[in-house]
Formats: structure tokens, sequence, C-alpha cells
């Protein structure tokens, strides 16, 4: 008689997917860890121990919070196979889940096609900040960031701030260094004022800036 040969599980991983999904679909269903708890007799702490895969869930358990979150057992599961092995799901938020149940509701398929097609060119929009990266650099590229930084008052009751870097050295994509200074026509000063900036003054500069000399050396080599 031959021995079947044993299956090896992680057990503990295993248990911790189920803890991640728990809390997946809790988020989803915008359950807190106290009113679980609550809805089936225990503590958040115990929750908290569910989720993080620290205590196994009984199966009766398992019913129970199906029963409260409005899910089916297998809904735990997912991501587990059959042989043990734990497929990597896709971090989701919780937003972006709502919006599926929202969209799963609905049972006219003229609007569901209709909201697929909105969708899809929705996603094929460019983000907000795309191709910014060729006329914006890491203010971490320079050795000298902020030198100025001005605040003043106008329309009575508002106020903007200036900031301006006069000074420092930038590498440039071809690895060469460049000594440069902020000049008023290629947006040496920052306005905040909502919807001036494009991105954040603390952490990007202009780029291209007036180059005043360049080494031609490698960086570690041209900084002075």
């Amino acid at each position: 008689m031959t021995n079947s040969p044993q299956i090896e599980i992680d057990e503990d991983a295993i248990d911790q997917a189920v803890g991640v999904n728990l809390r997946r679909i809790r988020n989803v269903r915008g359950i807190s860890q106290e009113k679980l708890g609550e809805s089936v007799g225990i503590t958040f702490q115990q929750i908290q121990k569910y989720e993080k895969g620290t205590n196994r869930i009984a199966a009766s358990r398992m019913v129970q919070f199906a029963a409260v979150l409005k899910c089916g057992i297998p809904d735990f599961f997912a991501g587990i196979g059959s042989d043990g092995q734990i497929r990597t799901i896709s971090a989701i938020s919780p937003e972006a889940l709502r919006y599926g149940e929202m969209i799963d509701k609905i049972q006219d398929a003229g609007i569901l096609k209709h909201l697929a097609s909105l969708i899809g060119s929705l996603a094929e929009l460019p983000a907000p900040n795309a191709g910014l990266s060729q006329f914006w650099r890491p203010i971490a590229e320079a050795d000298t960031t902020i030198t100025f930084e001005h605040t003043m008052a106008y329309d009575a009751d508002k106020e903007m701030t200036i900031r301006n870097s006069d000074h420092y050295w930038v590498r440039d994509e071809d690895g060469r260094v460049y000594e440069s200074v902020w000049t008023d026509h290629k947006g040496g000063y920052w306005w905040d004022i909502e919807g001036e900036s494009p991105v954040d003054p603390v952490e990007y500069m202009p780029h291209p800036l007036e180059i005043i000399s360049s080494s031609g050396l490698p960086a570690d080599e041209a900084r002075p």
C-alpha cells in the first residue's frame, strides 16, 4: 500500500491571509473593530488578533463574521489556493471596493456598458503632473535649497509666500553638474496661491535653469 504524500502548508501564513481578508471586508463595510467585536460578543483586541493572524478564527466565529459583514465564507479565503499557496492580492482602497459594490448593484445592461466606457476613458487620462519630470527636478538634487522666504499680505485678508533659492549646483540628465541661478522668466519664484504651483515648492525646483557654467565633470568631482 502506497502512502499518500503529506501536503505541507504554512498554517501561520494562511491565518495571516484570512486576517487580512477579514480586515479588508470590514473596511469595505465601514465597520470598526469595536463594532464588529460587539456584534459577535468579543473585544476589539480580539478582532485585532484575528486580523493580524495571531489567533486563528474558528469556523463558528467565521460564520458570525460573515453574517455581520454580509459576505460569503469563501471571501475570507481570497488569494489562498487549495494547495496552501497564497497569492498576493493587490491593495485596493476601501473607496474603490465600495464603488465596485455599487456597480454590482446596477442591473441595467445599458447603464453598465455606458459606465464601463466612461471609466475606460477616464482611466486613459494622463496623471495631473504627467510630464513634469522634464521641467521640474527634485530639490534634493541641489546643494542649496531654500535661501529666501517671505510672506506678505494682499487683498486685506489674504497672504502669499515667496520662496526662492539664489544659487546651487544641479546635476542634469547628461550627468554634468551646472552652476545655476534663479531667473524670473524661468519660474524662479514660487507663489503659494492655490492652483499656481504644479508641484510642492519645498521638494521641486524649476528646470532647466539659466546655465552659468558647466564643468563637464562627474557630479562628485565637480562639486566644490
